[in-house]
């Protein structure tokens, strides 16, 4: 179980508070990690990706478990679920583990595939209201993830596709940003009502060397659809995005999320960071993956000392991986960090 305050340091930490100590929770963890964790055997089927079916509304990580058994495995202090609609593309199934493998969208004419469900549907967000029924008593923060509009263009389309659209049919662009973003618009105000305490927007624009389109058309295409389903967000919110977001920072914070995450230390400095945000929003991350991967325990605790007392102190700072539990992962190493965030997170931070 939970400790009686994981929600309100969850919480706190989205509003820049000190609580009692760091809070620690993760985007995703992979279900194979999970199933080794809790000492399951190996499934040869995983979990669908989230995007596959009509809806997926579902505990993001894997069906094969009880997320409450993970959580209390790990201690973590919030849990998260994805509501997301179907995303068009073609996936392969290598080792156990599913890949996206290309868009089904390339010209205009393959608009008529798509046929995303109607978001004022409250059929929808059953499975969410059982989640939280059951989850909520426990005392965990619980989150939901969505997108905010471009992760299902680009997967539908291929990064090659959507990059030749932008000069030779932008209005091809134009129009699937306009068919998920008013979804997520219109579904993100029932998600709000639900009961969620955070949503968690994910994203990708960035790789570790910059970001993945020029900031220009960041701007004049993304931003607009972003902005049009972050207005509708009516509780504290996280947004993810992978790699070196620095050159439209300033863009980003304008949307008026509470954290960002996951500040991958490969890509960008968390102090570097910290100051440039000014305590305007909390981060969330940057327990290198790499480390939780390759290193020993004993570098794990030292890395995880080291972070914490670098940018904690203000309790704007939630423990997390650098991206997500992949099934690279150690469990030792898991567990060292979760363990360093108890000892060494408490406040006040040396």
């Amino acid at each position: 179980m939970a400790d009686k305050v994981s929600r309100q340091r969850v919480l706190a930490a989205l509003c820049g508070e000190e609580h009692d100590r760091v809070p620690y929770m993760e985007l995703y963890i992979d279900e194979h990690f999970a199933r080794r964790l809790l000492n399951l055997p190996p499934i040869e089927q995983p979990t669908p990706m989230s995007g596959t079916l009509p809806v997926t509304c579902a505990y993001f990580g894997g069906y094969s478990y009880d997320p409450l058994d993970l959580a209390r495995a790990l201690h973590l202090d919030g849990i998260c679920m994805s509501i997301q609609p179907q995303i068009y593309f073609k996936t392969r199934l290598t080792e156990g583990q599913y890949f996206v493998e290309g868009g089904l969208i390339h010209k205009r004419d393959d608009l008529g595939i798509v046929n995303l469900p109607d978001p004022d549907d409250e059929r929808i967000y059953e499975p969410a209201r059982r989640f939280i029924e059951r989850f909520q008593p426990y005392g965990y923060a619980i989150g939901c993830f969505i997108n905010l509009g471009s992760d299902p263009v680009v997967l539908s389309m291929g990064w090659d596709h959507f990059s030749y659209a932008l000069y030779d049919d932008p209005k091809l662009i134009e129009t699937l940003f306009n068919l998920y973003s008013d979804w997520y618009a219109r579904a993100v105000r029932h998600i709000c009502r639900l009961g969620f305490d955070f949503i968690w927007a994910g994203d990708d624009i960035a790789f570790r060397s910059g970001p993945m389109i020029s900031p220009q058309v960041f701007r004049d295409v993304f931003m607009p659809n972003y902005r049009r389903v972050a207005e509708a967000i009516t509780i504290p919110w996280v947004f993810h995005t992978d790699g070196n977001f620095l050159l439209v920072l300033e863009d980003l914070l304008s949307l008026g999320m509470d954290a960002l995450h996951p500040i991958e230390p490969d890509a960008v400095d968390i102090e570097d960071v910290k100051r440039r945000v000014a305590g305007r929003v909390s981060l969330v991350g940057n327990i290198d993956i790499n480390a939780l991967s390759l290193a020993t325990p004993e570098e794990v605790e030292k890395l995880t000392r080291e972070t914490i007392r670098r940018v904690a102190a203000d309790g704007r700072f939630i423990l997390s991986s650098s991206n997500s539990i992949t099934r690279s992962c150690q469990i030792d190493n898991v567990l060292a960090m979760v363990n360093s965030c108890h000892r060494y997170g408490k406040y006040p931070i040396n």
